[in-house]
């Protein structure tokens, strides 16, 4: 072994931990090796230890100085202190110079420390097999000659954790780790690729990659795209509870049972003659149900809706004869014909179309058929009394709104074939509000995952990548009730303990870790942690990320932009990496505002 690149001997064991003491002469920060200068040590490097015929690797943790005993006099002031360092055992170096992680020896004082050659730093960073497909995202710090590979199977078959606060580079390396895969020439098409974007970072074409389906969802106009999901999906109890916010013990039957309803009528015919009916034979409760008949018939036929308004103008309940009787004529509604007549004879009036003629549901929208069925059952039970309207009336008031806003973002038919559809598809959700940003995430992760699960197990992959994680992780929101709020998050924790079985895997992005359900964090494999300074935040990467060590934790605060931490099981040990900045024309728009050209003098 070459003096030069000896620099040291260890001073000091206690289990992993030990302390190698630097030779006056090796405090420099450069040394000269074969006509080349190479850094010399310091915090972060890793060092060789010789043992005999054992060479075992250790990362430098931390350096102090200490001063030296039976010194004389006479010595300069700077001879009486040495360098000393801490580190700490990685691995060891194979008989064919392979690197193997794990504690296979331990020194022994006066045991020599050098700095290593360059095969030997090649061999130490060398994840992946020279075989197996990798991708790499940019140059470790203090190897800055070296990139770091990732191997694809070991990365992307796993669930993957970008976390950082603003302006830490979290979002480029989103951007770069992705564009980096489907740059890799496999044919990723065999897999689907769902992003769900809140703030409309990845929808231009050169990001990530032009070949992917981008949806932009809008609430808040007819003009957006639309999410598509299987028709079956409507005829979900559970779909509908978490749109409506239904409660369990009243609302939610009351849905199961106009679901029940829904499977009859998509096959038939729905007609106002029925209801004419029911009306009639419940007449006490005309005036509660006049208005809601009103907009039922309105959703039905279409039209003019004052028009169905003004049919029931002159109807009233005669309390004395116990029948609904025509104010301006005076004239009884005793039998049920009389009453269907006067309608007959109103309808030619306002020319409201034969209401009478049965409307073959099977015609209707999805949407629009349970909207129907819904209303139709409202009334029907009400004037039956079959449910309390005061228990059933606050989510019918919802309905309005939530179906509507439902219609604006999602579609829903029969599945479209796969090989239609480009498989890397962005879901852009900037431009709806704020419910809907939580539902909309929550019904498509769940939909593409149980449908995963159905697929053959090893034919294809799916991939969820959810940008601003912590919108819908966060386990401390109260803009919710407790049920929905547990099981948002009981879809997302099944996906992430169960998916991995099913080829279904995910990547959350955020820069607020500690929002976000400690078993989602504690469930990743892989971590790439950017620049964190809030001590929640720090504290929750220490309880969950069980692969990073102190001098790693405590470089997180002060990680420059670009800079992380890459740990999990994709590497033998944390790796500090900086981080490829992508091309302008790639970068996801995340950029900073130029406020001082905005406020610029024109």
């Amino acid at each position: 072994m070459n003096d030069i690149l000896l620099i040291g001997e260890v001073v000091d064991v206690v289990g992993i931990s030990t302390k190698v003491e630097v030779y006056e002469e090796k405090n420099t920060s450069r040394l000269l090796y074969n006509g080349k200068v190479i850094k010399n040590i310091a915090v972060g490097n890793y060092v060789k230890i010789l043992k005999g015929y054992t060479e075992i690797i250790a990362v430098i943790e931390g350096e102090y100085i200490k001063e030296a005993k039976n010194v004389s006099s006479y010595s300069k002031h700077s001879d009486t202190y040495s360098r000393v360092l801490d580190i700490k055992i990685l691995g060891h170096f194979t008989d064919n110079k392979a690197f193997v992680k794990g504690v296979y020896e331990t020194p022994m004082i006066s045991n020599y420390v050098y700095v290593l050659q360059e095969d030997e730093v090649q061999k130490i960073f060398c994840f992946t097999k020279d075989t197996e497909p990798v991708i790499r995202i940019g140059n470790i710090s203090g190897y800055d000659n070296y990139k770091l590979a990732f191997s694809i199977q070991k990365l992307f078959a796993s669930h993957i954790g970008i976390f950082g606060n603003t302006g830490s580079g979290k979002s480029n390396t989103l951007a770069k780790v992705y564009t980096e895969l489907f740059r890799s020439g496999l044919n990723y098409r065999k897999s689907n690729f769902i992003l769900i974007d809140f703030n409309d970072e990845y929808i231009s074409d050169t990001v990530l990659t032009s070949e992917k389906k981008v949806y932009r969802l809008d609430t808040r106009t007819n003009e957006g795209d639309k999410f598509p999901l299987p028709r079956s999906v409507i005829e979900d109890s559970l779909f509908w509870s978490i749109i409506l916010d239904a409660t369990d013990k009243t609302q939610r039957p009351f849905l199961e049972r106009v679901l029940k309803s829904l499977r009859y009528y998509k096959n038939h015919s729905i007609s106002f003659t029925d209801l004419i009916r029911v009306i009639h034979e419940n007449s006490s409760k005309f005036n509660k149900v006049k208005t809601d008949t009103a907009i039922l018939l309105h959703k039905i036929y279409g039209g003019n809706p004052s028009d169905y308004e003004r049919l029931f103008d002159d109807i009233e309940y005669h309390s004395v004869g116990s029948c609904l009787y025509n104010r301006s004529s005076g004239l009884y509604f005793n039998v049920i014909d009389s009453f269907k007549d006067y309608f007959i004879t109103k309808i030619q009036e306002f020319n409201c179309g034969n209401i009478f003629n049965p409307v073959d549901c099977q015609t209707l929208d999805p949407l629009n058929l349970f909207d129907i069925v819904l209303r139709y059952k409202h009334i029907y039970e009400m004037l039956k009394g079959y449910s309390n309207d005061e228990h059933i009336s606050p989510m019918m008031k919802r309905s309005e709104k939530r179906i509507s806003e439902i219609s604006k973002v999602l579609e829903f038919k029969d599945p479209v074939q796969e090989d239609d559809e480009k498989n890397i598809q962005i879901v852009s959700i900037s431009n709806c509000n704020i419910h809907m940003k939580k539902i909309i995430p929550l019904l498509i992760c769940k939909e593409v995952y149980d449908k995963q699960k159905e697929a053959q197990k090893g034919s294809k992959s799916l991939h969820l990548i959810i940008d601003e994680a912590h919108n819908i992780l966060s386990e401390n929101s109260n803009r919710e009730s407790a049920s929905w709020k547990d099981y948002r998050l009981e879809v997302f924790e099944e996906i992430i303990k169960e998916g991995r079985k099913f080829g279904c895997f995910m990547t959350i992005s955020s820069q607020r870790p500690s929002d976000i359900s400690a078993t989602l964090v504690s469930q990743l494999h892989n971590y790439f942690i950017h620049r964190l300074v809030n001590d929640e935040d720090l504290f929750t990467i220490r309880k969950s990320v069980a692969f990073l060590d102190r001098s790693k934790q405590e470089m997180i605060p002060i990680l420059s932009q670009g800079q992380c931490i890459c740990s999990g099981l994709a590497l033998d040990f944390p790796v500090n990496v900086q981080v490829d900045e992508l091309d302008d024309i790639n970068k996801p728009d995340s950029k900073d505002i130029n406020i001082v050209d905005l406020w610029k003098v024109q």
